[in-house]
């Protein structure tokens, strides 16, 4: 048995690679699910666990009738892996850019070589925009340098990790409340936040976000809520 590592794809042997090719001959013959009764259960459980195909019980529903789909990942591991060994390995030694084979890699400051040229560079930044927009390198938090950056639902990665991106906000809001409150009892008129026109109230010792009138505003429409909670 023959088998092969591409890129970073997991490994990929020549029966593999055969059912992957039967699998697009089915599905451009219009034939999406096909039987693979003839291929060793650990081949296409291997396949599976790749995410290359996937398997349905048949129209029966039952397991004498399980048939087979190729995914689009299964897809681009066939196109990937059916190119001889040969000409897929377009490593250069010359320091010329293997993606356009024209310009010279660039330099980094230390002097270490850049993969590819500047020109090559900058298109697969733009890309890698347009697909994901902007994104910080992921990566372990630089606060604690012990848990991954917290990565949104958007898949944007901020530059902390969630409790110190918790730890950081309660930070800056405690030297933000000094600062404020030193200004307040310099004699500096600070806004309510809900009104932008009177005063935030100071009430002994404590310097509230909204004037007197918005608090108690917000306080009767907290407690109506509750009540009809």
């Amino acid at each position: 048995m023959i088998s092969w590592k591409r890129a970073n794809l997991p490994l990929c042997t020549d029966q593999m690679l055969d059912v992957l090719k039967r699998l697009r001959a089915a599905k451009e013959a219009e034939r999406p699910f096909i039987s693979l009764d003839d291929v060793h259960g650990n081949c296409l459980r291997a396949l599976q666990k790749r995410d290359w195909i996937v398997r349905s019980l048949g129209v029966k529903g039952d397991r004498a009738n399980v048939v087979y789909s190729i995914t689009g990942r299964g897809l681009k591991a066939c196109s990937i892996y059916e190119v001889p060994p040969g000409e897929y390995d377009q490593r250069r030694w010359d320091n010329i850019c293997c993606r356009c084979g024209e310009h010279e890699r660039g330099t980094y400051a230390t002097g270490r070589r850049k993969p590819y040229c500047d020109a090559c560079l900058k298109k697969i930044a733009k890309r890698r925009h347009d697909l994901f927009g902007y994104q910080k390198n992921p990566g372990l938090c630089p606060a604690c340098g012990i848990r991954q950056k917290h990565v949104m639902a958007s898949g944007q990665v901020r530059s902390y990790c969630k409790p110190c991106r918790r730890k950081h906000a309660k930070q800056y809001r405690e030297e933000k409340y000094k600062r404020e409150y030193a200004r307040v009892m310099a004699g500096e008129v600070l806004l309510c936040y809900r009104c932008h026109k009177r005063p935030r109230w100071l009430t002994g010792h404590t310097l509230q976000d909204y004037c007197f009138e918005c608090s108690q505003s917000y306080k009767r429409q907290r407690r109506m809520l509750q009540a009809d909670a």
